[in-house]
């Protein structure tokens, strides 16, 4: 049975990441170079066939090459040897792994535009063009070979890329969502959190016990009768100095216990001392509703379900679609 994962929707992935690295030199006419040094498309070059469409060497290179060279310019390259304890692997395998999802996702996308009478226009087409002639106008003729690039492939990617998204644009655009200003509401709070746990060295949550958390306890009934009685910031910098007690959430960011108790609250309320599993927590509602926080969660609610929506559709064509990948040549690939 075909392992589906949660995939988030990649648009022109390669667009930066390739010449934000190593790709810094102008020199035009490099795009003369297809086929030069290339011969067509082949057998020994597809690591993959997903549906009709083939995956190669070539493309490959350019995609991994791009995610390299993006996550470097931002953790730098000592991330490649952290490994990920629950997946038992290295980051650099992980996001190889990711990658090759990201890949037959675009391909698998690509398989369904027709049935959606989805094409890419002239001004699509126009769009591509602009982009690869970009991509060359701002590498070297070396690295162009090194490579293997050429004006075919980067048409090939850049043009499954846009037609991936175009599919998934005309799919969710006009799907209903719940999302709204009243379940998606923000509101502005100063908030003093007391965490019943300790980590240990792996991030690991280490619960107290005992009279360590009746200590803790005690400290929470502290500053809740202090700040019943005083200026409530300012407890909050006295019992929390190391945390931001400044806080914008909505109902879903709080723990259930208490979820409607504290959006419920009025401009001006302080809350009972509250508890969950993992804290103590005293809230002081600032702000009924922040506006601007308000429409961003009703966006990001609106995406999210769409995702979701996409997602649904998307795992029943992967599980639909013929997909053979050559193991031996896609672990072969070095970036």
């Amino acid at each position: 049975m075909k392992k589906i994962i949660r995939i988030l929707i990649p648009v022109l992935i390669i667009a930066i990441g390739f010449t934000a690295g190593i790709l810094i030199y102008r020199k035009t006419g490099i795009k003369d170079m297809v086929e030069k040094n290339r011969a067509a498309e082949n057998e020994k070059d597809v690591i993959a066939t997903i549906g009709k469409r083939t995956f190669t060497t070539e493309e490959a290179k350019v995609y991994l090459t791009s995610v390299k060279n993006q996550t470097e310019l931002i953790y730098g390259d000592e991330v490649w040897n952290y490994r990920i304890s629950a997946a038992d692997k290295s980051y650099k395998e992980m996001m190889k792994d990711n990658m090759l999802e990201k890949i037959k996702y675009i391909k698998v996308v690509c398989e369904h535009a027709s049935e959606y009478d989805v094409t890419l226009s002239q001004e699509d087409m126009a769009d591509v063009s602009a982009y690869v002639s970009d991509f060359f106008a701002g590498i070297t003729e070396s690295t162009a070979r090194e490579y293997e690039l050429t004006n075919e492939l980067l048409t090939k990617i850049y043009s499954e890329n846009i037609l991936a998204n175009k599919v998934y644009s005309k799919i969710t655009l006009n799907h209903d969502t719940s999302a709204n200003e009243t379940n998606c509401r923000q509101a502005d709070f100063i908030c003093m959190s007391f965490n019943k746990y300790v980590t240990d060295e792996d991030n690991n949550p280490v619960y107290l016990e005992g009279d360590a958390l009746k200590a803790l306890k005690e400290k929470a009934e502290a500053a809740y009768n202090a700040a019943k009685h005083g200026n409530f910031q300012s407890v909050a910098a006295a019992y929390c100095p190391e945390e931001k007690t400044e806080l914008t959430c909505g109902k879903e960011d709080l723990p259930a216990e208490f979820a409607d108790t504290v959006m419920n609250m009025k401009e001006g309320d302080t809350s009972a001392l509250l508890e969950s599993r993992d804290a103590y927590y005293i809230f002081k509602c600032v702000k009924y509703k922040n506006e601007e926080a308000t429409k961003m969660a009703v966006q990001k609610k609106i995406n999210s379900e769409r995702e979701d929506y996409f997602r649904d559709i998307y795992e029943d064509w992967y599980s639909k679609t013929d997909i053979s990948i050559d193991t031996e040549k896609w672990d072969s690939v070095v970036y």
